[in-house]
């Protein structure tokens, strides 16, 4: 539902007709699902026109993996080196790099704590939303604090980075 159309479309098969075409693809809590991430960054860069920009947004922090992450078909969560890993083996050299949601680690150990003691069948419902008004109204003031900041933080929950093909360095 919502404005515009829907497309499916399998980054694999290469449709001639979108290779090359657009100025920046974005990959927003994509690549954690993915197993072969490095193939899929490469497919993905296919579709950039010279000099286009790859964004990616990934969870951060193994150590934050709970059974959430299993249960939203997670494979991994990354570390600032495991991305820029990822993005070295696909040929991609990193402009940025940046975690954010450093405020809402302590809310993910406590998801983390809180959905080991229910029913794993409830825990995409349970593990996203905030229980009620007041609690939705504490994280967004913590993310509206965060985000003020003059400084990105050291970790986070969030890890988001942008870069350009090797060969477009200079485009």
């Amino acid at each position: 539902s919502g404005l515009g159309r829907l497309f499916f479309y399998d980054i694999f098969d290469q449709e001639p007709s979108l290779l090359g075409r657009y100025d920046a693809v974005f990959l927003l809590d994509v690549l954690e699902h993915i197993e072969d991430d490095k193939s899929f960054l490469v497919a993905a860069l296919h579709h950039l026109r010279p000099g286009g920009m790859l964004i990616v947004n990934v969870p951060a922090s193994m150590w934050l993996y709970s059974r959430y992450d299993t249960a939203a078909g997670h494979v991994r969560r990354y570390r600032g080196a495991t991305l820029a890993n990822a993005f070295a083996q696909a040929g991609i050299r990193p402009e940025g790099l940046r975690y954010w949601g450093m405020s809402m680690v302590p809310v993910l150990l406590l998801r983390k704590a809180f959905l080991r003691l229910t029913n794993p069948a409830a825990t995409i419902r349970l593990g996203f939303a905030p229980p009620n008004p007041a609690a939705r109204l504490v994280l967004s003031s913590l993310m509206k604090f965060e985000t003020a900041l003059p400084f990105p933080g050291p970790f986070g929950t969030s890890l988001l980075a942008w870069g350009r093909r090797e060969s477009d360095r200079n485009g």
